[in-house]
């Protein structure tokens, strides 16, 4: 019996049917929700890209650690992390007195001689030498007279810092010193100085500091009779002043110590009671600490001396110390040395 013809054509139709009905299911209608789109599969061989992390490497001589006689500091201010006697970086070539701000590839792995540059950031370099020309020192000195002197590489900033202290290491004033360029990259600058209140011995320091970080890199100073028109009768004479020295011999500049830390250094003639002072800054140049170590000296003859050093125990960064003979007349600095340098905390790297 032949098939009615509606039949034969629904039966015909019937494949396409099923095709469209599947498709339908597929195609969302409105207010469906839409599942998400489909990934590619994941790459196991496709490599992270590293992380470029800024550092600060600062560049000091260790010159019984090292090979050449030098190796890299390594200080991140944010983190507070140091590295000492590090021996490079790839994609740093060494340049003395110079500090960088870089990026770096960590490679997996924190050492930095895994590391390798991928950007310099930034490239300071201390203002060669600093020289004040006057006033001199055991003048007599008052807030608002003037400090002139000379850098032999002016700062890339063209800016200096002057700080004031006295007798004690207190800071009594700070602020910025213009510097104005001369030929060959020189410079030289004029300011006046301002400090709170203050009659007495002290000292004036001039300092190129490194912005990204805060520490020294080079520095001048000259000591004075502060806030007096009239240096005293106890002034010592030029020959005294230019007899005496004092020279740090370890540990090196920028380099990292513990709280505690020996300093061992020499001087040209023995002070008074073979005693000298020592005075301990932080990075915002107000006084951490103060004391006093004994030289091993016979009197009038050139001597040497090897202390303990402290700083607070939970102090981590920028350090400098000032190592100082005083006057037994009236206090004066006869003669110093300064060293810059960064305290971890209590433990090295």
């Amino acid at each position: 019996m032949p098939m009615p013809r509606n039949r034969s054509l629904l039966a015909a139709l019937a494949p396409l049917l099923v095709i469209i009905a599947g498709m339908a299911c597929r195609i969302p209608w409105p207010g469906q929700p839409v599942g998400p789109a489909p990934q590619p599969p994941s790459s196991s061989s496709t490599p992270a890209v590293p992380a470029a992390i800024s550092r600060l490497v600062v560049v000091g001589p260790r010159p019984l650690s090292c090979p050449a006689g030098m190796c890299l500091q390594i200080y991140d201010p944010a983190s507070g992390e140091y590295w000492a006697d590090q021996p490079g970086i790839r994609g740093l070539s060494y340049q003395p007195g110079f500090v960088w701000q870089v990026l770096v590839e960590q490679a997996g792995s924190p050492s930095p001689a895994a590391w390798t540059v991928t950007q310099v950031v930034a490239q300071e370099v201390a203002a060669g030498e600093v020289a004040v020309t006057s006033p001199h020192v055991g003048e007599a000195f008052r807030a608002g007279e003037a400090v002139r002197g000379k850098v032999s590489a002016a700062p890339s900033d063209r800016q200096l810092v002057y700080r004031v202290y006295d007798a004690g290491g207190t800071l009594i004033g700070q602020g910025p010193i213009a510097v104005t360029p001369a030929d060959a990259g020189s410079g030289s600058f004029e300011s006046v100085i301002q400090f709170a209140e203050y009659e007495g011995p002290g000292r004036i320091e001039i300092l190129d500091l490194y912005s990204s970080a805060g520490f020294v890199g080079r520095s001048a100073s000259v000591d004075l009779y502060l806030g007096m028109t009239v240096p005293p009768e106890s002034r010592p004479s030029a020959q005294v002043l230019e007899s005496r020295s004092i020279h740090i011999d370890s540990p090196a500049r920028y380099s990292v110590a513990p709280p505690t830390f020996e300093v061992r250094g020499r001087v040209s003639l023995s002070p008074f009671e073979n005693t000298l002072g020592y005075h301990v800054f932080g990075a915002d140049g107000r006084l951490l600490n103060a004391g006093s170590l004994m030289v091993q000296a016979e009197l009038g003859q050139p001597g040497t001396f090897a202390s303990p050093i402290a700083a607070p125990a939970s102090y981590r960064g920028p350090v400098r110390l000032l190592i100082f003979e005083g006057s037994a007349a009236d206090g004066l600095i006869l003669a110093s040395a300064t060293l810059d340098l960064f305290v971890d905390g209590g433990s090295l790297p």
